[in-house]
């Protein structure tokens, strides 16, 4: 049967079965990947630990990703919980992406945090080791010098650019500048600069014209877990925290201009602001709305309590509200009167799959909902018109799940991935990947062409020109 749980890091309901397998689970509310507890699990034929001490395996887990070292860490978790391949991999790929490990009766977290992956082996192991290692290195790095070359035709400029990166941060000038250099490298290296290729920009991520925040905390411009962003008609800027109540609003400068409080022990998945100037919050209970000049507390949108736990929210050109839960879309007028109501979203849409929503409405009026490894793009009546985007390796698939999605006045629909942003056309046909530093996990484009992004483990907003990141 059915079994529940709460979410060790934001409460929210963990529903799972007895299956034999299932040692973790996925908490769609806050993104994080939890482990069953073990007298939780069906006791037939169960996965299950031989060493009583979890939370100590799981700690050598995490000291062996940081390491570089991620087959030991997948080898160790099977071992620990007896699971397969799959399934440890899924766990290790998830701390892997700085995505927070909970074990779901215990305070203890498995979290990797960014920038501390190493490569494997130690720089301590004495003179012969280091000095493979920094072999290593150099020959490495002189084949990424010549993929840029060769493969990008990046600029002699670029590619010194590069040079004295790598040089700076191996502490001294160990690579040649200029000249032709050839290398013969063998598979498992041709595969590691193929992934550097797909996940690193050595010549530096879009610059932006605007940025606010870059550290962590609670005052003025200063971020903590900062996950929603929102605009409303006179171009101010709100961004949420996603636990604590806390929303800032910024102007189109970027500079503080009030801070509004709500509950202290309110989460915020999902933030809108309407054409009136409400601001509009997404909550168990249903949507809420409140005040944005003072932050005080107007009630609930009509019926939007069946929408159930997950729905994401988005405001039309003409001011409509629509908003797709887990099952559910549903649209608003201006007026708060539901213009369309879908109550089963799997009746109209073929394998149906989504964890967290995110939604979006093009210029035409078609919508857009956020899957688990797609976009499903509906007409403007709620009927099914095609998929966008698909789960896997290539420069046209999502590596990781989608976190938010938005559309531009061309009709350009963009989805955030791990190594970036896809942007696909008005047809599904991908354009380009715009690279990213950090983790977005909201997204919006304003009608001046621009696009304003929440980088949630950065601590930072930063604002771009569509024009610069474009094709």
């Amino acid at each position: 049967m059915p079994t529940s749980l709460n979410c060790p890091n934001c409460n929210a309901p963990l529903n799972f079965s007895d299956h034999p397998n299932q040692v973790s689970i996925h908490c769609d509310y806050c993104n994080s990947t939890i482990i069953v507890p073990e007298e939780e699990r069906s006791t037939i034929n169960a996965p299950h630990s031989n060493n009583p001490q979890e939370a100590q395996i799981m700690a050598e887990v995490t000291q062996l990703i940081q390491n570089g070292r991620k087959i030991e860490a997948i080898k160790l978790f099977r071992e620990t919980f007896g699971v397969n391949l799959k399934e440890a991999k899924e766990v290790v790929e998830a701390m892997a992406r700085y995505e927070t490990v909970h074990f779901a009766n215990s305070t203890f977290t498995a979290q990797i945090q960014p920038g501390t992956i190493q490569t494997s082996g130690s720089w301590l192991g004495g003179c012969v080791w280091r000095f493979i290692v920094f072999g290593f290195f150099f020959a490495l790095v002189i084949v990424i010098v010549g993929i840029f070359e060769t493969r990008a035709g990046n600029s002699n400029q670029q590619i010194e650019t590069a040079v004295e990166q790598i040089n700076e941060l191996l502490g001294s000038d160990v690579i040649p500048s200029g000249g032709d250099i050839e290398i013969t490298i063998d598979e498992e290296l041709e595969r590691t600069i193929e992934l550097i290729e797909d996940n690193v920009n050595l010549t530096g991520f879009p610059e932006p014209d605007l940025q606010i925040g870059g550290a962590e905390g609670t005052g003025p411009g200063f971020f903590n877990d900062t996950r929603q962003i929102a605009i409303d008609g006179e171009g101010l800027i709100y961004t949420a925290d996603y636990d604590g109540g806390r929303i800032q609003v910024f102007n189109e400068e970027g500079e503080f201009i009030r801070q509004l409080n709500l509950e202290a022990d309110k989460f915020i998945p999902s933030m809108v602001v309407n054409r009136q100037g409400t601001l509009l919050v997404q909550a168990p209970q249903g949507i809420e709305k409140y005040d944005s000049q003072t932050g005080e507390f107007l009630g609930l949108v009509p019926n939007s309590e069946r929408l159930g736990f997950l729905p994401g929210m988005t405001i039309t050109l003409d001011g409509s509200l629509v908003v797709a839960g887990r099952d559910r879309l549903m649209r608003y007028d201006s007026d708060e009167n539901i213009m369309l109501d879908i109550p089963n979203l799997d009746e109209i849409i073929p394998e149906y799959e989504t964890a967290t929503t995110d939604v979006a409405v093009d210029g035409s009026g078609n919508i857009y909902i956020m899957g688990r490894e797609t976009i499903y793009k509906l007409d403007a009546n709620g009927r099914f018109l095609d998929r966008i985007g698909s789960r896997g390796e290539s420069e046209d698939q999502f590596i990781s799940f989608p976190t938010a999605i938005t559309v531009d006045g061309r009709g350009y629909v963009y989805a955030t991935d791990f190594s970036g942003i896809r942007v696909f056309d008005e047809n599904g046909r991908f354009l380009t990947n715009i690279p990213m530093s950090g983790v977005i996990f909201d997204m919006l484009i304003t009608t001046q062409d621009e696009l304003i992004v929440m980088d949630r483990n950065g601590n930072e907003l930063r604002q771009y020109a569509l024009a610069d990141l474009l094709p």
